[in-house]
């Protein structure tokens, strides 16, 4: 049983060791080095790694700007101030009539 967890342990390791990180995401960046004729351990790869890291983290940053800048305007949306007025009539019982907003 020991053995079995050494043995795992090292699997994730040399996993995380040949391009850094886990997912799917380090998967695809080690192939698209690998495809583009990079190998392990050189400047080369290690260069395409950082492109492609780099490259991430900014598509990263303009989605966490896109989606401040959408709650950002559900905020104002929200707190906005509406105008309503009421146009309607009653007969009898029966109150019928249209609201506008704006």
């Amino acid at each position: 049983m020991r053995n079995l967890i050494w043995i795992s342990a090292a699997i994730v390791l040399a996993g995380c060791a040949k391009g850094g990180g886990f997912g799917l995401e380090s998967m695809l960046a080690d192939y698209n080095c690998e495809q583009a004729g990079f190998h392990l351990g050189t400047p080369e790869y290690a260069n395409c790694r950082a492109q492609i890291g780099y490259r991430q983290s900014m598509v990263n940053a303009e989605m966490q700007a896109r989606l401040q800048r959408q709650q950002d305007q559900l905020m104002e949306q929200m707190n906005r101030r509406q105008s309503c007025s009421y146009n309607g009539t009653t007969i009898g019982n029966n109150t019928s009539g249209t609201v506008n907003c704006w």
